[in-house]
C-alpha cells in the first residue's frame, strides 16, 4: 500500500515537471501586437510546410524526388515540436529554403508572406492570398497543374483560428482586469510615462556628456598648444644659440611687433638674407654683362645653323609632296564593327539579363544568347534548345515567360523539348540586357 502511494506521488511529480516544461516553452503574449508577431511569424512557418505537401501531392512523388527530401529536413528542424520551442528567425529559414531543393518557393511564395509581416497585413484569409513577385499568379499556383492546395487551406482556418483565439483570450483577461479594479490600468499609464521620463533624462544626459566631452577637447587643444609653443620656441633659441640676443637687438631697433618674440627672429632672419643677396648681386654686375655677351653670341651661331638646317629640310619636303602627288590615292575604309555574344542561364523576373551574369561561352548550361554589335543599345534574343529542355519547362514561370512568347503552353505538363521559333530584341539600359515587351522570343513545346 505503501508502495503504491510513492508510486502515485512521483508519477504527480512527473506530471507536474512535463506541465512546467510544455507551459514555459510556449509563448507569453501580453497584448494583440504580441498576437500578431507570434501567429503571423509562426504561420508563415507552417504554410510553407502545407505548400510542400501540396506541391508533392500535385506534381508526384516521382517529380518531385529532391522536393521530398528538403521537406523531410523541413519537418524536423522547424515544424516538430513547434509548440515547445521557439520560433526560427526568417533569416533561417530563407536560408535552409534555398539550400534545400525549395529556391522557387523561397522567392515565390515565402518572401511574399513575409512581405506581409512586415508590412503588419491583417492575417485572416487575405494574408495567405499574396501573389508572385512581378506576376499576377497567387503563390500557390504551381506552373501546369491544377494545385488543390488541401493541406494549404486546412493549415490556414487553423492559424487564423488559433489567432482569434488568442484575441479573445487578452479581452477577457482585460475585462476581468476592469472588473478587480483600476490598479491594473493606472499601472499601464505607469508603463507608458516611464519610458517618456526615461526618454527626457536620457537626452539630459545626452546633453551633459556631449558638454563634458566638448570641455576636454577644448583643454586638450589648450594644453597640446602650450606645450607646442614652449617646444618650438625653446628649439629656437637653441639652434640660433649666440645669435639670439643680437637678433632680439635688431628685432627692438626693427620697431615690429609680434605675438611671439620668437616668430620675429625669422622676420630678422628674412631682412639679412635680403641684404645679403643685394650685395651679392651689385658684386656680379659686371660679371653678368660678360656672360650675357658670351651667350648673345653663341646664340647667333646656333641660330644661323638652324636657319640653314630648315632650309634644307623644306626642300625635303617638297620634294615628297611632288612625289606624293603622283601616286594614286586610295579610300581608306572604315573598319566593321565586330558582333559579340553573351551567353544567359536565365533572366531576371522582370526580364532583365544582367551583364555581370554573360558569360563569353556556353558551358552547356545556357538557355540563351544574345547577339549585339559593340557599342551598340540594340540586341537580338535567342533560345538555345538542348538535352536540359525539360529543366527549363518544369520552371518556366522563372526560365521562360518573363522573356519568352510560349506556343502550346497547355502541353506543358507532357512537354519534353522546346523547338526556337524566332529571336527576340532588347535594349542595354544600366548595365542589362532588357526584353522589348512586344518582341519576345518565340518558342514551342513539343
Amino acid at each position: 500500500m505503501i508502495k503504491m502511494e510513492k508510486l502515485k506521488i512521483l508519477f504527480t511529480l512527473l506530471l507536474l515537471v512535463g506541465t512546467s516544461k510544455i507551459v514555459s516553452a510556449q509563448p507569453q503574449i501580453n497584448d494583440s501586437l504580441e498576437a500578431y508577431k507570434y501567429w503571423a511569424h509562426r504561420g508563415i512557418i507552417e504554410m510553407v510546410y502545407a505548400y510542400m505537401n501540396d506541391y508533392i501531392e500535385t506534381v508526384g512523388e516521382p517529380k518531385a524526388t529532391a522536393e521530398m527530401k528538403g521537406k523531410k529536413l523541413y519537418e524536423q528542424k522547424f515544424i516538430i515540436d513547434i509548440d515547445n520551442k521557439a520560433l526560427p528567425s526568417f533569416v533561417d529559414v530563407s536560408t535552409f529554403l534555398s539550400e534545400n531543393n525549395w529556391n522557387g518557393a523561397e522567392k515565390k511564395l515565402f518572401q511574399p508572406l513575409k512581405k506581409n509581416f512586415d508590412n503588419s497585413v491583417k492575417l485572416d484569409a487575405n494574408f495567405f492570398m499574396a501573389k508572385k513577385p512581378g506576376s499576377e499568379d497567387l503563390i500557390t499556383d504551381i506552373p501546369g497543374h491544377n494545385n488543390k492546395k488541401t493541406n494549404w487551406d486546412k493549415q490556414q482556418e487553423k492559424i487564423i483560428s488559433n489567432y482569434s483565439n488568442a484575441l479573445e483570450k487578452l479581452a477577457e483577461r482585460h475585462n476581468t482586469e476592469e472588473a478587480e479594479g483600476s490598479q491594473p490600468i493606472a499601472e499601464e499609464k505607469q508603463k507608458v510615462s516611464e519610458p517618456v521620463s526615461r526618454h527626457n533624462k536620457r537626452s539630459n544626459v545626452d546633453w551633459l556628456k556631449w558638454i563634458k566631452y566638448f570641455g576636454i577637447f577644448m583643454l586638450g587643444l589648450l594644453l597640446g598648444g602650450s606645450l607646442v609653443f614652449f617646444i618650438s620656441k625653446r628649439k629656437i633659441y637653441s639652434i640660433l644659440d649666440f645669435e639670439k640676443d643680437k637678433y632680439l637687438h635688431d628685432l627692438r631697433l626693427s620697431g615690429k611687433n609680434f605675438i611671439f618674440k620668437y616668430i620675429g627672429l625669422f622676420y630678422i632672419l628674412k631682412q639679412r638674407k635680403i641684404d645679403y643677396k643685394n650685395k651679392l648681386d651689385s658684386k656680379s654686375g659686371d660679371k653678368t654683362d660678360v656672360l650675357l655677351k658670351e651667350q648673345i653670341e653663341t646664340l647667333r651661331n646656333e641660330n644661323l645653323k638652324l636657319k640653314q638646317k630648315n632650309d634644307t629640310l623644306t626642300k625635303q619636303i617638297k620634294s615628297v609632296e611632288e612625289k606624293k602627288s603622283t601616286r594614286k590615292e586610295w579610300d581608306i575604309e572604315e573598319p566593321q564593327k565586330t558582333k559579340q555574344k553573351l551567353f544567359f542561364s536565365m533572366p531576371e523576373n522582370d526580364g532583365r539579363f544582367i551583364i555581370d551574369n554573360g558569360e563569353p561561352s556556353n558551358d552547356g548550361s545556357k538557355y540563351f544568347r544574345i547577339d549585339f554589335f559593340e557599342d551598340s543599345e540594340n540586341g537580338e534574343l535567342f533560345f538555345i534548345p538542348s538535352e536540359r529542355d525539360k529543366r527549363a519547362i518544369n520552371r518556366l514561370e522563372s526560365y521562360l515567360k518573363p522573356v519568352c512568347e510560349i506556343e502550346n503552353i497547355a502541353n506543358a505538363e507532357n512537354a519534353t523539348h522546346i523547338e526556337f521559333v524566332s529571336p527576340g530584341k532588347v535594349i542595354y539600359r544600366n548595365n542589362s540586357w532588357i526584353i522589348e515587351s512586344d518582341k519576345k522570343v518565340k518558342i514551342k513545346l513539343l
